[in-house]
């Protein structure tokens, strides 16, 4: 298999130059990097923390797709916004961006695990898997309290409480998505892995 990058800085691309097959330094919301790959050729597309830094992450996605051959995969891992720490925080009137983390300067998006649904399905993906990542609390049962304490505004409101709990809990959600196969596989693409 050869292993594309895509990379917006120059000392990023540059270090990940000598691991990859090819870098290109580029905006990869760029329409010109369409031309640059032959659609139908790329096996799997990996967006690892990149969606949320889109601006328009739903076009972007719909074209990158192009370049899947049928059947070809995408592997998202996408900050997940329903975070107990955020609505927390949200609660107190807080909504501060930090250098990383969920509230990254950088990032333009932000999405629930239904957002992340919502997206892949516009743009034609197929959801095979979603799994989730969680980071303990700062301190111990500090979620759990917070939860609790929410649960009889969540039922008021017609929410889920149990469902609010689960998803509060999660930092990522990780997507294992593919572009339907509804044409055969050739035979003749590249097998190509995309960063």
């Amino acid at each position: 298999a050869e292993y594309w990058g895509i990379e917006l800085y120059d000392l990023a691309a540059e270090r990940a130059a000598g691991r990859l097959d090819r870098v290109v330094c580029a905006n990869a919301e760029d329409p010109d990097l369409l031309a640059m790959i032959a659609p139908g050729t790329i096996d799997c597309l990996v967006y690892g923390d990149t969606i949320e830094h889109f601006r328009d992450p739903w076009l972007t996605l719909r074209n990158h797709s192009q370049w899947l051959v049928p059947g070809g995969q995408v592997v998202a891992c996408v900050p997940n916004v329903q975070h107990w720490s955020l609505v927390h925080e949200l609660l107190r009137g807080h909504w501060r961006y930090d250098e990383r983390g969920l509230l990254d300067r950088t990032h333009l998006r932000f999405f629930t695990r239904e957002g992340v649904q919502d997206l892949f399905t516009e743009v034609g993906l197929h959801i095979d898997e979603i799994e989730s990542s969680c980071l303990g609390p700062p301190y111990p049962g500090e979620s759990y309290d917070f939860q609790v304490a929410l649960a009889g505004a969540i039922a008021a409101t017609g929410g889920d409480a149990d469902q609010f709990q689960n998803q509060s809990e999660i930092f990522h959600h990780l997507v294992l998505a593919r572009k339907p196969a509804t044409t055969a596989h050739p035979g003749n693409e590249k097998a190509v892995v995309w960063f």
